[in-house]
């Protein structure tokens, strides 16, 4: 399977017991779902959706229909077992893709990319949240897969899939939030970068940011799913 299971950035619970999430949490994502313009009822997959937090999180805070997707084999409530590059939907039969700090783990994004494009309906939107390098390197990680990919690489492999980009925000300052917490209080950034092949040293040069791009299936002219 291609996909990793659990989508937070970081995994495991702060000091008062709140969980680890990806930068901007569950705001920034609703602000990537208002990008795209879904509306309440909307069908959206929501691929490497771990525990559900965040299909949960946008079923009460914006009324969609999420259904989760993960290669966990006892996927939470509202959650299906599968892999995000082979996803078990008919063609054009969803209105929006969320891709939380997902992609970037994922061993293959261009089939996953791909099959976010096959599934989506005209006027479909995926909404990409992930880390990236803001000084891209050539080199492969050490478990042979790659480091933090470039912002032009992600935009490019958005492209490729089909798939035209309608918007990209940097949020950098969420990502720097989150990394200032966990150093404080677990003295480590393992949870965060170890996924995607990242010592400390890769960090410091990599330069991480953290990006949130939505796209538009092609053909749809920008117009919204009936």
């Amino acid at each position: 399977m291609t996909a990793v299971a659990g989508t937070p950035c970081a995994t495991g619970r702060f000091a008062d017991g709140t969980p680890l999430a990806s930068p901007g949490g569950l705001s920034l994502v609703c602000r990537g779902v208002d990008l795209a313009g879904l509306l309440p009822g909307d069908r959206v997959l929501d691929l490497g959706c771990g525990r559900g937090a965040t299909a949960a999180g946008l079923r009460a805070a914006r009324g969609l229909d999420v259904v989760g997707v993960d290669v966990a084999s006892q996927p939470a409530d509202g959650c299906v077992c599968a892999d995000a590059a082979a996803l078990p939907f008919d063609r054009g039969s969803v209105h929006g893709a969320l891709l939380e700090c997902a992609l970037s783990v994922m061993a293959d994004p261009g089939r996953v990319l791909g099959e976010c494009a096959r599934v989506l309906a005209p006027g479909g939107r995926l909404v990409l949240l992930d880390l990236y390098a803001r000084a891209p390197r050539a080199e492969t990680a050490p478990n042979g897969g790659v480091f933090l990919r470039g912002r032009d690489e992600v935009l490019g492999l958005v492209a490729a899939a089909g798939l035209a980009v309608i918007a990209c925000e940097d949020h950098t300052d969420a990502l720097r939030t989150l990394t200032a917490r966990l150093l404080l209080e677990r003295g480590s950034l393992d949870d965060l970068f170890g996924p995607r092949g990242c010592g400390l040293t890769e960090v410091r040069e990599l330069r991480p940011g953290y990006l949130l791009v939505v796209a538009a299936a092609r053909g749809s002219s920008g117009a919204r799913v009936a």
